[in-house]
């Protein structure tokens, strides 16, 4: 399979947070990022009906970025945010003053219905009077996937607010996303002055429905695969995706595992797009796994992949290293016994799963035969 992870530049224009004093003299612009794998500060409201993810009704919001000027001066935090409602989205800009706009892919219309959002990138252009060593202008540059039942975008912060839809490798919609995993996403600056900045994002995604998952790459174009297994057959039922870090710059180098109620892969971007599924030490696929737990640090996007995962399902432990090679483990107890959880997550799962590094799962807690008390799944950093 050809790599599809050279990352184009998008450029996106200048666009003033709030002007904070009038340049004197020459001016000196650069970028300030935010977050990193640090997780993401957001909140998710999901509505059901009749056990099902509710066609509306959904709330959140989801920060796109943060920046602290030191030493305090003036109003020191600015920030931007993401909040939707069964009424539509809209951005709120922090700093000398709030405001708030409205996120529009048709305009004159609301986007109702969103379901989730994740935050792919964020960073700040700061901009100072050199002669007076004043910030004067301080810009957010930002970029997300949002999706609802029929549609899922990309929304880019930057000279305005751009919404634009992605669409599958045959040109149609996504529909019924369950979840957005972003592998690795940020935003740089390829003007050569010091006096301006050209911002552009490059950004890879996990984007899974109830019977396909999709690798969504954005640079100067939005570029989507789906991921198959070695014998060219989809990924249905994903449960959730570990990202596990990466780079989006100069291209995606970037891993992943993946999870279903029947296997478990690690996919990998650097050099190739490479799905390998992770096996138990008996050989056999894991099954029935309802959560993992990155034990390494987050991987730094310098080849080759590298990390060490704990998997947990409903009978067993598997600790897996990736290194050189995979190497798969049962974690148990002092006496040799399994660590055994019990916990169950239905094949069915109707609910979303996944937004910004929030995971949410429905599941059961079964101890004995016929005893069962329902339960959540809950995953941070994911």
């Amino acid at each position: 399979m050809k790599i599809l992870s050279k990352l184009l530049a998008s450029i996106l224009a200048s666009f003033a947070l709030t002007a904070l004093a009038a340049a004197q003299g020459p001016i000196e612009a650069h970028l300030s990022s935010s977050f990193d794998r640090a997780c993401v500060p957001s909140v998710w409201f999901q509505a059901f009906q009749a056990g099902q993810t509710g066609n509306n009704g959904h709330s959140g919001i989801t920060q796109l970025g943060t920046w602290q000027q030191m030493p305090f001066a003036g109003f020191p935090v600015h920030a931007g945010q993401l909040t939707w409602t069964a009424d539509g989205v809209w951005l709120t800009r922090i700093g000398g003053a709030v405001t708030t706009d409205e996120v529009q892919f048709v305009p004159g219309l609301p986007m109702t219905g969103i379901r989730g959002i994740t935050q792919l990138a964020g960073a700040f252009e700061i901009t100072t009077d050199l002669a007076t060593g004043t910030i004067v202008n301080v810009t957010l540059h930002a970029g997300a996937i949002a999706w609802d039942k029929l549609h899922t975008y990309l929304i880019l912060v930057g000279g305005g607010i751009t919404v634009t839809e992605i669409l599958d490798p045959f040109g149609l919609p996504i529909n019924d996303v369950r979840g957005v995993a972003k592998l690795a996403g940020q935003i740089d600056d390829t003007n050569p002055s010091a006096a301006a900045v050209s911002a552009y994002l490059g950004a890879g995604a996990l984007l899974y429905t109830t019977f396909r998952t999709y690798l969504t790459l954005v640079g100067g174009a939005i570029v989507t695969q789906e991921v198959v297994d070695a014998a060219g057959a989809s990924i249905p039922f994903v449960r959730g995706v570990l990202a596990m870090g990466g780079a989006s710059i100069p291209a995606l180098e970037s891993g992943a595992f993946v999870w279903t109620p029947s296997h478990v892969y690690l996919y990998t971007t650097g050099g190739g797009l490479v799905l390998t599924e992770i096996f138990a030490p008996t050989g056999l696929a894991i099954t029935d796994a309802w959560g993992i737990v990155r034990d390494s640090p987050s991987y730094n996007g310098v080849a080759p992949f590298h990390g060490v995962v704990t998997t947990f399902t409903r009978t067993k432990q598997y600790m897996t290293l990736v290194g050189g090679g995979i190497v798969t483990t049962e974690v148990v107890q002092p006496l040799g016994a399994s660590i055994v959880s019990n916990v169950n997550v239905p094949v069915n799962n109707a609910w979303g799963h996944q937004e910004s590094m929030l995971l949410q799962l429905a599941g059961l807690w079964q101890p004995l035969p016929g005893v069962s008390v329902r339960g959540t799944v809950l995953g941070l950093d994911q």
